[in-house]
């Protein structure tokens, strides 16, 4: 009997990494699980997302402004990130015991390019497919936001102002 064909998951990447050697470390895409709890985990990411005023940006800066988000939820769980992105078995063939002995041996322009490619590889689709929503929510929300305006503007004239009020009072 023939052994099924496997194929490898294209988004699976080759990096050097290494301060004084270099050595090839393979870096896979993150499970969908651990997304989700990284996610989950990390509410002051949506809070952040959801105080960007996107009616003030343009088209270009809210995806900068979002992918620069995502970036920084890499940066601050990178540890986690790289347990689940990185085999231990080869790991422990480069000479590292844990991704914290891994990290050491990371140069800041390599740490960089990982970071880059875990978001492309995981999170990429995600901020461009939040971005659209976001545009949707905001078209939408365009008559809404002149008729609130209008209100408040009728609100404001149908008030009294502070000059009829103190000749009443006289």
């Amino acid at each position: 009997m023939k052994a099924p064909e496997t194929r490898m998951n294209p988004d699976i990447s080759k990096v050097d990494i290494g301060i004084r050697e270099l050595k090839e470390l393979t870096i896979y895409p993150l499970p969908a699980a651990f997304q989700l709890d990284l996610m989950t985990n990390v509410s002051g990411l949506l809070v952040d997302v959801f105080s960007i005023k996107f009616n003030e940006l343009q088209d270009r800066e809210v995806g900068l402004k979002l992918a620069s988000l995502f970036i920084k939820l890499i940066q601050d769980n990178i540890y986690d990130i790289l347990e689940n992105a990185v085999d231990p078995k080869e790991m422990g063939k480069l000479g590292f015991s844990d991704t914290h002995e891994l990290m050491r041996d990371i140069a800041t322009n390599q740490f960089a390019g990982i970071c880059e490619l875990i978001y492309k590889n995981n999170y990429e689709y995600f901020v461009g497919k939040l971005k659209s929503l976001f545009q949707e929510r905001m078209e939408e929300m365009g008559p809404m936001k002149e008729a609130i305006q209008m209100t408040s503007l009728a609100t404001k004239d149908a008030s009294p102002s502070s000059a009829d009020t103190t000749e009443d009072t006289k």
